[in-house]
């Protein structure tokens, strides 16, 4: 467990520290072997809390920190900053339930009506988010809609983490979870919204045990209300912090870092981390420019087919065998996996998908998880509205008000079918989650996204269990398997989804202007999100730009991402894939 000079820096000097660390510096690592170190000095496990952004996250840095000490730091409190929120409000005996994105849409969706509020619902909730992220005021119908959520009993995200933060405003009961959590220690600082600020300044109190780690530069989620900014409110708030810098990074070959710190270069307003790799040797970054979309997953399978193919054919480069699970295609946005999924199926190679929620909100599968929610509370009036709302049982609007207050009173009138439903699954709730789903698809069929729920629902305890963890997913934590998954497969991610992880071999398609960056995003943001993506490489890095590819139902043309522009020339080989093998001296080229 050897350290570099300047982990053990960050790792033993006293609070606050704030640790910049680039990619493949050894993040995780060096927040693992501080709360070890807080351990090892005698601070009760119990009073330190680990807290990252997603449940994964979460699990993973629990592992590292039990791995390294064993036994002595059991009790030492991981999650995310939802799950703190949450543990601080239900020991003060404020019990609400937590909705998903979706659910609190369909709330919105009843007060815009009420209001006679114009304008798209998923919009208008996104806008909403952003404004309360950033501690903005929202207006009349924010106040409705928070007023509906508390009318319901219910939370949704953004309540959740500012009703924490009120709650902590009280001296008394901040007193008490400061006695609790005499140490935080935060990692990916870089994503911290408002309230999340303000929830480790409170919890901090005069720093001593403060303990930040993160990277300005792999900042990604300014459009939900994150501020990598207040990296430098920490000047302020903490002036006597200790700012370290980790500078060595251990993932990524001197090609792939060079040309990635050029790209970042661009951005204004960063700290001036030079960053330089351990491995001085390897491959260049290949550019693919494919004729279209398909032609670019075909591309991409078939050199994964090739890389791993038979140890007997010519490597370039004396390259070493790969298996499956050494290669991740990365993309900026969820609908780009569906021909990438075309192409892996026709290919017969197994992969499978990683973050994106997309399937969470079609019509099946959220008519699924609303009668599994009513089934918890049958009585509960928001959770009988919904089930009327969408799936199998729904109404016109007119009627559900009426029938759902009905229901709760036991009362069932025409919904004869909803009270035989709901008997068959009596019970099921304390069972595991996919035989609730299993169940499911019995009585009403199945398709392709109840499946991937089913596969979502394996291993994750109790039905009950599985609903209380969902409206607590991020990106990262969603994954499903491919048709006919092994443990050795192919991970298909969204740019968003990759942050954190690391693979032998990444290909980042669709590297084209209007989609990397894309047309809608902040410029910069964009560049940071090219960024994380380049940086996931461990050996080799591939990029690919189509020539054209189908956008909102037209095929468009769209020319290569300005940010390939930006790359070095010496560091990049040009590649046409062709229909057939051949080899040049210098390089393989593809087929």
């Amino acid at each position: 467990h050897i350290l570099d000079p300047s982990q053990e820096e960050a790792v033993n000097s006293p609070g606050p520290v704030v640790v910049v660390a680039g990619p493949g510096t050894g993040k995780t690592r060096t927040l693992a072997h501080r709360a070890v170190r807080l351990v090892r000095d005698g601070v009760p496990p119990g009073r330190i809390a680990a807290v990252t952004f997603t449940n994964k996250a979460a699990g993973e840095m629990r592992e590292r920190i039990l791995g390294l000490a064993g036994k002595e730091a059991e009790g030492l409190w991981t999650g995310t900053f939802h799950s703190l929120c949450l543990e601080i409000l239900r020991d003060r005996g404020k019990d609400f339930e937590v909705v998903d994105d979706l659910e609190a849409t369909r709330i919105l969706e009843e007060v815009m009506a009420e209001l006679g509020e114009k304008g798209r619902v998923q919009a208008t909730y996104e806008s909403l988010c952003r404004i309360r992220a950033r501690g903005e005021k929202g207006g009349k119908l924010l106040d409705a809609y928070r007023g509906r959520l508390k009318a319901y009993g219910l939370w949704d995200y953004e309540e959740l983490l500012w009703d924490a933060v009120e709650l902590l405003e009280d001296p008394e009961v901040l007193g008490k979870v400061r006695d609790r959590f005499r140490h935080i220690l935060v990692d990916e600082f870089q994503d911290v919204n408002l309230p999340q600020y303000k929830l480790v300044r409170l919890l901090a109190g005069d720093g001593k045990g403060l303990f930040v780690i993160g990277d300005p530069d792999q900042a990604i989620y300014g459009f939900r209300g994150a501020d990598y900014r207040f990296f430098f409110k920490l000047k302020e708030d903490f002036p006597q912090a200790r700012w370290v810098y980790l500078r060595t990074s251990y993932r990524c070959p001197e090609p792939i870092l060079m040309a990635a710190r050029r790209i970042i270069s661009h951005n204004p307003d960063r700290f001036p981390v030079k960053l330089s790799a351990h491995r001085k040797e390897g491959p260049r970054i290949r550019l693919l420019r494919p004729s279209s979309e398909l032609a670019e997953g075909i591309a991409v399978v078939r050199e994964i087919g090739r890389m791993v193919g038979g140890a007997t054919m010519l490597r370039a480069g004396g390259e070493t065998e790969r298996s499956f699970g050494d290669f991740a295609v990365l993309f900026r946005t969820a609908h780009q996996v569906e021909v990438l999924e075309e192409c892996f199926l026709k290919e017969g190679l197994p992969y499978r998908v990683v973050g994106g929620r997309g399937f969470l909100e079609e019509p099946s599968v959220r008519g699924a998880l609303t009668f599994f929610r009513f089934l918890l509370d049958p009585h509960d009036p928001f959770r009988a509205r919904m089930v009327l709302s969408e799936g199998p049982f729904s109404l016109p609007p007119a009627e559900r008000e009426k029938a759902s207050r009905r229901i709760t009173e036991g009362d069932w009138g025409r919904l004869g079918r909803l009270r035989e439903v709901l008997e068959e699954f009596e019970g099921m709730e304390d069972k595991p989650a996919h035989e609730a789903v299993k169940k499911w698809t019995e009585i009403f069929g199945e398709d392709g996204h109840l499946l991937r729920l089913m596969r979502l629902a394996e291993g994750r305890g109790s039905l009950r269990n599985f609903l209380g963890m969902l409206p607590l997913y991020k990106d990262g934590d969603y994954e499903r398997r491919g048709e006919g998954a092994r443990t050795e497969a192919v991970s298909l991610m969204t740019l968003h989804a990759a942050k954190g992880l690391e693979f032998p071999v990444v290909f980042v398609v669709g590297v084209e202007e209007g989609l990397l960056p894309h047309a809608e995003g902040d410029p910069e943001e964009e560049r940071r999100l090219f960024y994380v993506g380049m940086t996931r490489a461990r050996e080799e890095l591939i990029l690919s730009a189509a020539k054209s590819r189908i956008l909102h139902g037209r095929r468009a043309e769209l020319p290569p991402s300005r940010f390939l522009r930006e790359l070095p020339e010496d560091l990049v080989v040009r590649e046409t894939p062709g229909p057939r093998r051949r080899r040049t001296s210098s390089q393989l080229s593809l087929f």
